[in-house]
């Protein structure tokens, strides 16, 4: 049993094993490895950078992901450029720069809904309806181009 060892004795015998083999090679402790590096990585985040915490929730709700001018937008400035820039350098966000295009991995999308699920400060709230409004004016010039016949397939997309 491990409460019949002594730290020192722990950390000699886990000098002595293969990580890997410690860990395991099952899909669920895989997983939980995986987990804890996440949650490693938002805690930092969370201790020294809350706002960027903030905008990894935020961008949970974009599986898709999203282009810079989308987020200026949506964020209502590009003050979340600096959060964007924070993510990436922890490996949280990944970036497209050539489309100026931003996006979560999918098993950080999953992550970001529950943390975004668990605030107590109604950001859930803010940040569906900040989506509707954006996604609501987007449609509304997208049925003005179709109306209009007016559009390539091009201009529709963009």
């Amino acid at each position: 049993m491990l409460e019949h060892q002594s730290l020192l004795s722990l950390f000699k015998q886990m000098l002595n094993t293969n990580v890997m083999d410690a860990l395991g090679n099952t899909s669920r402790q895989s997983y939980a490895s995986l987990r804890l590096s996440l949650d490693i990585s938002i805690q930092n985040i969370k201790h020294k950078e809350p706002e960027s915490l903030k905008f990894f929730k935020f961008m949970g709700l974009l599986p898709g992901g999203i282009e810079a001018s989308e987020l200026n937008k949506l964020w209502g400035d590009n003050s979340w450029a600096v959060s964007a820039e924070r993510l990436r350098t922890a490996s949280l966000l990944v970036s497209r720069p050539l489309e100026k295009q931003f996006t979560l991995l999918p098993f950080m999308i999953t992550r970001a809904l529950e943390l975004l699920d668990e605030d107590e400060d109604s950001l859930a709230l803010e940040f569906h309806l900040k989506c509707c409004k954006f996604y609501k004016e987007f449609c509304e010039r997208s049925l003005e181009l179709i109306n209009e016949n007016n559009f390539t397939l091009g201009e529709l997309i963009k």
